[in-house]
């Protein structure tokens, strides 16, 4: 009896399911297409054994055409999906690798369209560790059953690739990702510009897909919260350390952090003034604006304190998902990474940020936030505690 659960667990294969929930699909599939092969033939006076006939034949024809692979929702055919992997061969191999066993690996030729064997044989040595580089890498549909769910380590890296065309331009990601695609398919897939061009849609859907399945209320571009350095930017560098905690650092984390998250800030750096009383109203403003969207998401539970020309700005998080996150994947140590450098955010507009908690050691993220001359900066001097947090007395 299979182990899968139907209704929680993903179906990649139908073999997965068992002999005894495939034949029970089975008879359900015939009854749902009785209706268009038998009953609509005989209600319209057709012959039903016509039907059938070109019915097979018709399914034949698809699958020449198509070259048995599965056309996307477009009609074109879709490369990209699960389907246009040999799952079976290559869990087979797989399993016979952990066994101890060599297999051959096959190679396939883009410009032909085939698979080919050129005699490439593996076998895996004492402590050996097997890389599946690929989004489909992560699909468990490529796994044999037998493997120890311990010795698998799934990882998703989105490589932190900004270019900008100036201070106020920058080349999204997903760009350079489809250029990196372009030069790699032209130069060993035999692929034209325009092929690759073709394809980009269901390379797109694809990854959000696999992506969309982590804190689907966010609002994903639509939630500001969610640009650069935000959301899942600290959640792709929470990722990041803990695979490369050997060879990285907090402090590293801390500087990617910022690398993300200040640019925009070193902007305002040339005109913003905290100091001056426009700017604290236009400070005030803008947060009262972020309390606004993060009411609409629900993600981060702000409240910010009326305006008082005479007191520093306050708002404060009773809740973030960051910390969140944190928690639950015992990543706490990183959060002063990701933390301090709102200190040196306000730092770039002439402000101070004056704070005793964050929601990750505290029950709440407390933003006190003055001019850089203001006396209450002052009153309240700023250290760095045990745990790598800036903290003000």
């Amino acid at each position: 009896m299979s182990n899968v659960k139907v209704g929680s667990d993903p179906i990649y294969d139908a073999r997965a399911l068992g002999t005894s929930r495939m034949m029970v699909l089975g008879v359900q599939h015939m009854f749902a297409m009785f209706g268009a092969t038998v009953l609509v033939p005989a209600l319209t006076g057709l012959s039903v054994s016509a039907t059938l006939l070109f019915a097979g034949l018709g399914t034949l024809l698809f699958h020449l055409i198509t070259k048995k692979k599965v056309p996307g929702p477009d009609g074109k055919l879709d490369l990209e999906h699960i389907n246009t992997i040999d799952c079976a061969l290559f869990r087979e191999d797989m399993a016979s690798l952990l066994a101890g066993g060599e297999v051959e690996l096959p190679s396939f030729n883009f410009l032909t369209g085939k698979r080919e064997w050129r005699g490439k044989r593996l076998r895996l040595e004492a402590d050996s560790v097997i890389i599946v580089e690929g989004l489909h890498g992560l699909n468990p549909a490529m796994l044999p059953e037998s493997v120890d769910k311990k010795l698998i380590f799934r990882l998703y890296v989105s490589p932190l690739l900004p270019l900008n065309l100036d201070n106020h331009n920058r080349i999204p990601t997903s760009y350079l990702r489809l250029l990196r695609r372009i030069v790699r398919d032209y130069e060993t897939r035999g692929a034209s510009v325009q092929h690759t061009l073709a394809m980009w849609d269901s390379v797109q859907r694809q990854f959000v897909e696999f992506l969309s399945d982590w804190r689907t209320d966010l609002g994903g571009r639509r939630n500001f919260h969610n640009g650069r350095g935000g959301t899942y930017d600290c959640i792709a560098l929470m990722s990041y350390f803990k695979v490369c905690r050997s060879v990285t650092s907090i402090k590293e984390i801390e500087e990617m952090e910022g690398a993300l998250f200040l640019p925009a800030f070193k902007i305002l750096h040339r005109f913003v003034n905290c100091n001056r009383p426009f700017w604290k109203h236009m400070m005030q403003h803008s947060f009262m604006t972020a309390k606004s969207k993060c009411d609409q998401w629900h993600d981060y539970e702000m409240h910010v304190a009326p305006f008082d020309n005479n007191k520093p700005i306050y708002y404060e998080f009773t809740h973030c998902p960051v910390a969140e996150f944190a928690q639950k994947h015992d990543m706490l140590e990183v959060m002063p990474a990701l933390c301090n450098p709102d200190y040196t955010a306000m730092e770039l507009i002439h402000a101070k940020l004056v704070r005793t908690h964050t929601c990750s050691n505290g029950t709440k993220c407390d933003y006190t936030i003055c001019g850089d001359c203001d006396e209450y900066a002052k009153a309240h001097p700023e250290y760095v505690d045990a745990q790598g947090y800036r903290r003000n007395y």
